[in-house]
């Protein structure tokens, strides 16, 4: 049986469950992230840490949270749900700039 996504604790485990999810060999994944096949093993063994380069690919290849590869969390507390808040916070300074402006 194939552990949920969120089970694994190790960035190598979140790797290689995306590529088998995916029903990539090593080779087609690598190609897909800019990395050799030996890399893409390298990688899942923990041998090797993945760039932000690749975490890019990642993301935007698989539609996947940055904070979910590098910590496993995926309780609302990533990238997007940071992203929302600072919007929301910038758009209450901006109420009160414009408060003391006029």
């Amino acid at each position: 049986m194939i552990k949920a996504l969120d089970d694994y604790s190790d960035i190598s485990d979140r790797f290689r469950e995306v590529r088998k999810k995916s029903g990539l060999t090593q080779r087609e994944f690598g190609k897909i992230i800019g990395l050799s096949s030996p890399s893409v093993g390298a990688l899942e063994n923990g041998a090797y840490t993945p760039s932000f380069a690749v975490l890019r690919r990642m993301r935007i290849n698989f539609k996947l949270d940055y904070t979910w590869f590098i910590d496993g969390r995926r309780d609302g507390k990533g990238l997007e749900a940071e992203l929302g808040r600072m919007s929301e916070e910038i758009e209450r300074l901006s109420r009160i700039i414009d408060k003391l402006v006029s």
